[in-house]
């Protein structure tokens, strides 16, 4: 018990941050599952040990790492009814329902009218990150609902944003068109709420159904661990 005991203490202490330097948050979670790997490998051969009481305490994620978080079901129905101010689908309900579907303030902003195919509910993100993102019922209806409203349009006319505005303060119009529907929601002030929240909340819906693999490319990270962090995910490549 004594030996249990020691060789628990050291493993705590080794996966956990240095008085002099922290640990890279990603590779020191990385580490504690290799650990956990070994020590469950060595119980399943009969060693008396506890796998996971050896792998330590988590390692928390940095504040830095949650500056948005998903909505959770109530403040998802309160931000689809405030989308829009009047009765007609306008740019901002356009920038809720890219994002939705996975688009960053960037790539909401470049999407064009011949990104988006109301046949199959998609739209395309280009760029770096090109991708299809899927348009739920509600986000289908409200795109559907403002190209009715405003036709004709041309192909290579931009949808939420104005054409005269250039890649950065495009980006910058749909991040305040959607900050705008969470102050009319009555949400903007909640910690974790943020504009990228309105994509997190499909992201953690994909991760919940389908793994951390397809959440990540839902938000077109190359990076497993970013996405993770994103969802305040704990995960291990099995998981996917």
């Amino acid at each position: 018990m004594q030996a249990h005991h020691a060789w628990s203490a050291h493993t705590t202490e080794y996966w956990a941050p240095t008085r002099h330097r922290r640990a890279a948050q990603s590779t020191a979670r990385n580490r504690q599952w290799v650990a956990l790997a070994v020590f469950e490998a060595a119980a399943s051969l009969g060693a008396p040990i506890d796998p996971r009481a050896l792998r330590g305490e988590r390692i928390a994620r940095p504040s830095k790492y949650v500056s948005a978080r998903p909505l959770n079901d109530d403040e998802d129905r309160r931000a689809r009814d405030h989308a829009d101010a009047g009765l007609v689908a306008s740019m901002r309900s356009l920038c809720m329902a890219f994002s939705y579907a996975g688009g960053t303030a960037s790539e909401v902003g470049a999407v064009r009218r011949r990104d988006v195919d109301l046949d199959a509910a998609t739209v395309a993100f280009r760029g770096a990150a090109a991708r299809v993102g899927p348009l739920d019922e509600w986000s289908a209806a409200m795109v559907a609902r403002f190209l009715a409203n405003n036709p004709p349009m041309q192909p290579d006319e931009r949808l939420c944003v104005t054409d005269r505005l250039d890649a950065q303060r495009a980006a910058h119009s749909v991040t305040v068109q959607l900050g705008q529907v969470l102050q009319a929601a009555g949400i903007a002030g909640r910690s974790g709420v943020t504009a990228r929240s309105i994509r997190l909340t499909t992201a953690r819906r994909i991760l919940d159904t389908d793994g951390i693999e397809a959440a990540a490319r839902f938000l077109g990270s190359v990076s497993l661990d970013t996405a993770a962090d994103a969802l305040g995910h704990l995960w291990r490549p099995s998981d996917g």
